[in-house]
């Protein structure tokens, strides 16, 4: 089992990208910060642990104390998003990511939702 561990920028309005690879599987997570006024802040750190060649276990720290629910949407290409969950319990910490093809690089979202 491999394990990623992503800290995140403490400013505002910052883009960050983190891809691994284990056993052939690559999984990426991209994340923007957002305003830090401890009302919606974006969830962080996110981490994923591959959990096999096709589940993929991702855990969070909610910071959005006014938030209603968790969006989380994956991606192939980092362009084209689909929602993947949207949990309707915002102190959700953890997804597991099922039916992922070994090999194929995957992009994560994990947001607040109002």
């Amino acid at each position: 089992m491999a394990q990623l561990f992503y800290q995140a920028t403490s400013a505002n309005n910052i883009t960050s990208t983190i891809t691994a690879t284990a056993a052939g599987q690559a999984v990426t997570f991209t994340e923007v910060t957002s305003a830090g006024d401890g009302t919606f802040d974006a969830p962080t750190p996110v981490s994923a642990t591959f959990n096999g060649a096709t589940e993929i276990d991702l855990t969070w720290v909610n910071h959005a104390s006014t938030a209603t629910g968790i969006l989380i949407e994956q991606s192939t290409d980092g362009v084209t998003w689909t929602t993947t969950a949207t949990l309707g319990d915002p102190t959700t910490t953890t997804y597991p990511a099922t039916g992922l093809t070994a090999g194929q690089t995957y992009y994560f979202r994990v947001t607040g939702t109002k």
